[in-house]
């Protein structure tokens, strides 16, 4: 048996463990699922609207509809109202209270705000922090800002510090001193060529290239075999392309020298060098920003690579200007000793996913979505101490014997440079983060229990929070939407590495289950992995998760993969021109990976153009708002061509405007015109804005649910 076939074995073992835990006495009846779409706290609105929808159902008889399906996939945004779920139902106790007296998250008495049930608090508690990354009581604003900017302060210095350190060492070993190309190359010229050491060995290996080329002009042509001269151009191909880098690496170390001479003052230097260092971390904010706005900017388009390579040059070339100039002034023997010591000291010490954004963006999270009870009945914000701590295994009974839906966070690891060609196209793999086991196909997978233990606290381990946190870390190097964007660009994860503007969460890879006695780092992965760019495979010791998004931001492989035959799917991630990107990315990923054809219906009552704003009629008012003709539409998925029966449904919902939604929609409509699809970007909403997507949500799928054909369906898995 080979590795894939045992890992193949292994996503068996899995599925029929989930299966196990969701049904205790399994009748083989098939598999439902809800999906909740990346987003977002726009997608966790929608999402909770359509929750809600599902728990009211289309009658008496269907009435808590949402806990008969047996799977939640979520991703980032669609998993922090998700995640939600999850954890109310876990602090209410082992087992779920009956239908008819459990309603979380507010879903009786939607709108009541008098009523004094606990779920409407919950609900009520989200709506009015819906701006959750600055809930105020200091978290404002600028302390966000404070944060970010500490976050870049701690990285640069360490970086600095090794440059500085590197530089001393190549400048007291001579690397920097003065010679000419007779001494290295002996060749013998008329006036000397005086060149440091490095600039010399760049020009003599831009000759030797030089040189190269000529010769391999001249080896092509003669008569070797095929296959021999096949390998040949390979080879040198390799060769030359390596050689080059080389060069360019050489040229970059050996001009500062130059450089700084001809810069004259010390203070025009350190302007220079300062400036130089500025203008790289403001490109790379300004890119950040963009990439974060467009959310599915092209990965090919020429000015932003060109700004993100400048920004890239700018800060590097800076901080290598300004180490330099340090490491020609640092005297040597005890300061240069100790400075080497607090650079290592800081350097493997400090735990990168604790003292960069990553954290913050947990805990903000944490704080509103797992909120503690005392929190939501005083309605004010406060530390979410008991989700700090609650591990992401102690929620499977939640969900068991179908209690409620079964929760699959999921995630990306980043696997730019795998040798497997589809995992370093894509950027990554799926990663299912769950209460009963979590890992990959291209990592293997372990027992969520053993999962992110590194031993060094008597709680270690994967908590709820950080796997609802990591599903959303949208903003990362190496990692993009779909994986496609400029942050899949070398240079551009370089600068973010540099700046530590990262979101995402470094972990063992899942089969490493030997404790360690340090975490993630600035050196280890930090340096190689982070600033260099190399490492980041399947078999790395450790690994970087990310957003879901990156690889599938529906939440729809995970249920394809388990073969589910319902699904009812939000797909609530900024489309503004309706060209359904996220859906083609899945479509696409699971025809591939599992040969499942998805082929949306063509009649007229479920297709996708009624999704389409302006297909809602030709009168007044659907013109002024461009209503669609429903929000919703009907898919087949198609398993096995040969049975049938095999064969499942996928009901798809997407924001847009329909006819008869309530008025506050529309006037919230008139004063934001982007609306429905308002940038991701903004995760700072107000009670209007949470009210108009949730509403929006609520009333989309009670269209749906409504619907003849859709009724029919459900009833067939729903009995």
């Amino acid at each position: 048996m080979n590795q894939q076939d045992g890992i193949d074995e292994k996503i068996k073992e899995i599925i029929a463990a989930e299966r196990r835990h969701i049904r205790e006495q399994d009748t083989g009846e098939p598999l439902t699922g809800l999906a909740l779409s990346g987003g977002g706290i726009r997608s966790a609105s929608f999402g909770l609207g359509l929750m809600q929808a599902l728990y009211a159902g289309y009658n008496r008889e269907s009435h808590g509809l949402l806990r008969k399906f047996d799977y939640l996939s979520t991703v980032s945004g669609g998993g922090y109202i998700g995640t939600a779920l999850t954890w109310f139902v876990h602090q209410l106790g082992a087992g779920a209270p009956p239908v008819g007296a459990s309603a979380p998250l507010g879903m009786k008495g939607i709108g009541a705000r008098t009523e004094k049930s606990s779920y409407n608090q919950f609900l009520d508690f989200i709506r009015q922090h819906g701006n959750y990354l600055t809930p105020q009581h200091g978290l404002d604003l600028v302390a966000l800002l404070a944060l970010v900017l500490r976050s870049m302060f701690v990285s640069l210095a360490v970086y600095f510090c090794l440059a500085i350190l590197a530089l001393k060492l190549l400048d007291q070993g001579g690397a920097f001193a003065e010679a000419t190309l007779r001494d290295i190359l002996w060749i013998p010229l008329q006036g000397p060529l005086t060149l440091n050491y490095f600039l010399l060995l760049a020009l003599g290996l831009a000759i030797a290239l030089g040189g190269a080329s000529l010769v391999f002009s001249v080896l092509c042509a003669w008569k070797i075999g095929a296959q021999a001269k096949y390998r040949f151009f390979i080879m040198t191909q390799k060769l030359f392309g390596r050689c080059c880098k080389l060069i360019l690496l050489l040229v970059l170390i050996g001009s500062l020298p130059s450089t700084l001479g001809l810069l004259g003052q010390f203070w025009r230097k350190v302007t220079i060098a300062g400036l130089c260092t500025a203008v790289g971390a403001l490109l790379g904010f300004i890119q950040s920003r963009k990439q974060s706005s467009q959310g599915k900017a092209d990965e090919a388009a020429t000015p932003q690579v060109a700004q993100a390579a400048a920004g890239a040059f700018f800060l590097v070339y800076g901080l290598l200007l300004a180490a330099y100039m340090v490491a020609a002034r640092l005297p040597d023997g005890a300061l240069f000793g100790w400075l080497g010591a607090a650079t290592l000291f800081f350097g493997f010490v400090v735990n990168l996913n604790y003292a960069g954004l990553h954290r913050m963006y947990r805990d903000r999270l944490m704080e509103v979505f797992l909120p503690d009870a005392d929190c939501v009945a005083a309605k004010q914000w406060g530390p979410a101490t008991r989700a700090n701590v609650a591990l992401l295994a102690e929620v499977r009974e939640v969900s068991r014997n179908g209690a409620w839906p079964y929760q699959l966070i999921n995630a990306n690891v980043v696997l730019v440079d795998s040798a497997d060609s589809r995992y370093r196209g894509r950027g990554g793999d799926s990663f299912l983060l769950s209460p009963l086991f979590c890992g990959s196909y291209a990592t293997g997978y372990c027992p969520t229990e053993d999962f992110a233990n590194t031993g060094m606290s008597s709680r270690s381990g994967m908590t709820l929070a950080t796997a609802m946190t990591i599903s959303g870390a949208a903003a990362n190097p190496n990692s993009g939407v779909a994986g496609k964007g400029v942050t899949r660009n070398k240079l551009v994860s370089t600068l973010m590495s540099l700046l530590n503007l990262r979101l995402g969460y470094w972990t063992l890879r899942p089969d490493k289950r030997k404790r360690i006695p340090l975490g993630p780092n600035y050196l280890v992965p930090g340096l190689f992995q982070g600033v260099f760019g190399c490492g980041s495979h399947e078999n790395s010791t450790f690994i970087e998760l990310t957003d879901g998004g990156h690889f599938e931001n529906l939440g729809l492989y995970e249920l394809i993969r388990r073969r589910v035959q319902l699904i009812v799917l939000a797909d609530g991630g900024a489309d503004p021109g309706y060209i359904f990107d996220d859906l083609a990315n899945a479509v696409e990923r699971v025809r591939v990976d599992f040969g499942v054809q998805i082929r949306f219906r063509s009649d007229q009552d479920c297709d996708l153009a009624g999704i389409l704003p302006g297909s809602g009629g030709a009168g007044p008012w659907q013109k002024k708002y461009r209503s669609a003709k429903r929000g919703f539409a009907i898919a087949d998925i198609l398993y096995d061509r040969h049975d049938p029966a095999a064969n499942g449904i996928l009901l798809y919902l997407k924001p847009t405007l329909i006819n008869d939604l309530p008025t506050d929609i529309h006037g919230y409509k008139s004063g934001h015109p982007t609306f429905p699809d308002q940038p991701t970007t903004d995760q700072f909403f107000d009670e209007a804005q949470f009210e108009a997507y949730r509403e929006l949500g609520y009333q989309l799928t009670k269209q749906m649910l409504r619907d003849a054909e859709v009724q029919r369906l459900l009833g067939g898995f729903f009995k």
